[in-house]
């Protein structure tokens, strides 16, 4: 039976490469988070001293990708590359580095407790590919992990696993 569980927590398992990354912009994060992607550049590229490669002229939507199957309709083929990760999983795997340069933690500042923090994954992180996530679609821990490594307490709620 221990085995058994073993396979399967190794399967949500996800290898995430160390550096070199190309960074395909979000159709939706810069709508509604506007600073979002060149934070998340700036901590890659100047707090981890990352490499990565963006073109902020384009921009990607992978659900118009996940439903056109693998494009056959323009002619061409698309080749899914060998390390594919969400701009998540880059943070959650550098999570304590990135921890370790923080000025603040998740405390409360007058008390030093943690602060209580809730995560919300959304359907595009795991549902459409459930073996793609960390820990899986039902369970993801990538936020998860950023909330317990950088001070704060889970809290769980009814809807943290709705889309």
């Amino acid at each position: 039976m221990k085995t058994r569980k073993n396979e399967i927590w190794a399967s949500y398992q996800k290898e995430i490469a160390d550096d070199h990354y190309f960074f395909a912009r979000s159709c939706i994060r810069q709508n509604f988070f506007p600073a979002a992607e060149n934070l998340y550049l700036n901590i890659l590229r100047n707090d981890l001293g990352k490499d990565i490669y963006d073109d902020a002229r384009q921009t990607t939507c992978t659900g118009i990708a996940y439903h056109s199957g693998v494009k056959r309709s323009t002619g061409k083929i698309f080749e899914i590359p060998k390390n594919l990760v969400h701009a998540s999983d880059v943070i959650y795997k550098f999570r304590k580095e990135i921890s370790a340069k923080a000025k603040f933690r998740l405390l409360n500042q007058n008390t030093r407790e943690p602060l209580k923090v809730i995560d919300h994954i959304g359907c595009h992180y795991a549902k459409i590919f459930p073996q793609k996530g960390i820990d899986g679609a039902e369970y993801p821990y990538v936020l998860a992990g950023l909330i317990d490594d950088w001070g704060g307490k889970q809290i769980d709620y009814p809807e943290r696993r709705h889309c």
